[in-house]
């Protein structure tokens, strides 16, 4: 039986160590592609989410009405992106 090389050792290490977190990125990415188009509604409560102050006062001053519009907002994370999108589609932080 042929051993193994220390590279191969290596990527399946690290593949076991971090493919739930690849998985989960991948599975914002695709939430990310599918929601450009989703309208937030004028009442969305941005405090709501579990964000940085910083943040929440860009998204309380712009008034975004799209993830769309929200993209174009410096300063604001991709990982707030999704919080919105997420909380936009349960209906929920109203």
């Amino acid at each position: 039986m042929k051993e193994t090389s220390p590279g191969v050792k290596n990527t399946i290490n690290i593949e076991s160590k971090y493919g739930v977190y690849l998985e989960k990125q991948k599975k914002d990415i695709l939430l990310f592609q599918k929601s450009n188009g989703l309208k937030i509604p004028a009442d969305f409560d941005f405090n709501a989410l579990p964000i940085s102050q910083e943040e929440k006062d860009k998204l309380m001053t712009t008034h975004p009405g799209s993830i769309e519009a929200v993209k174009h907002i410096l300063g604001i994370k991709p990982s707030t992106l999704i919080f919105i999108i997420k909380a936009v589609r349960k209906g929920t932080t109203k």
